[in-house]
C-alpha cells in the first residue's frame, strides 16, 4: 500500500493463500512469476489474479506426466503431437495455464492437476472441479502473446479485462525502482481511493 505521508510502500506481505499482497490494501491485486531469467508481474483492481510463465523445456517426459496427471482431454492434446518439440510445447503451455489458474484460485496444485481442464484455447472461463463435482471457483484465462522461448498465461476473475505488455530490461526495472524510491512523484506513486 502506498502511504500519502511518505509515498513509499508501507507493507508487502502474503495472503493466507501465499499470494503477495500490499498490506491491507484491497484496491490493487498483483502476482509475480519468473522462469529462466524472465520475470513477469500482473496487476489489476478487479480481484485476485495470477500469472505464470514457463521456459519452453525439452527432454521432459511430457506424454508420461500428462497421462498420469492431466485431464483426459489435455493428455490427448499432448499425445497427438507428432513431433517431439510440439508435444513438449503443448505440455509446457498446459502446465503454464494450470499454474495461473491454480494460483488465481489460491489453492496451489493441492486439488490435483486434473482438477481443472485448460485444453480449450483461451480466452475462456475455466472451472475447478473436486471429487464431489464442480466447485464454485472459476477463472477467466488468457494465454500471453508469443514470448521468445517461453509460454505464459494469466488467470483472473470472470469479467471484462485485457492484457497490456511492457518490456523492460533488468537495468531499467532496477533504475526505475531506485529513481521512484529516491524521488517519489505524488501523481504516480499514490493510490487514489
Amino acid at each position: 500500500m502506498v502511504s500519502p505521508a511518505n509515498s513509499r510502500p508501507s507493507f508487502i506481505g502474503r495472503e493466507l493463500s501465499g499470494q503477495a499482497a500490499f498490506g491491507d490494501n484491497r484496491e490493487l491485486y498483483f502476482n509475480i512469476t519468473h522462469s529462466a531469467g524472465l520475470a513477469a508481474i500482473a496487476f489489476t483492481t478487479i480481484g485476485e489474479l495470477a500469472i505464470d510463465v514457463e521456459a519452453i523445456r525439452y527432454n521432459i517426459a511430457a506424454r508420461n506426466i500428462a497421462s498420469a496427471n492431466f485431464t483426459k482431454k489435455e493428455a490427448a492434446l499432448v499425445a497427438i503431437a507428432v513431433m517431439l518439440e510440439d508435444r513438449e510445447l503443448a505440455f509446457v503451455r498446459l502446465w503454464s495455464r494450470k499454474g495461473a489458474v491454480f494460483k488465481a484460485a489460491g489453492c496451489g496444485i493441492s486439488p490435483g492437476l486434473d482438477a481443472v481442464d485448460v485444453s480449450e484455447d483461451p480466452p475462456n472461463l475455466v472451472w475447478l472441479t473436486g471429487a464431489a463435482g464442480p466447485m464454485t471457483q472459476s477463472c477467466w484465462m488468457v494465454d500471453l502473446e508469443a514470448l521468445d522461448g517461453f509460454v505464459g498465461a494469466v488467470a483472473g476473475p470472470p469479467g471484462r479485462w485485457c492484457i497490456r505488455r511492457w518490456a523492460f530490461g533488468a537495468d531499467d526495472v532496477i533504475g526505475r525502482f531506485v529513481e521512484s524510491y529516491l524521488h517519489p512523484s505524488p501523481q504516480h506513486d499514490r493510490i487514489s481511493r
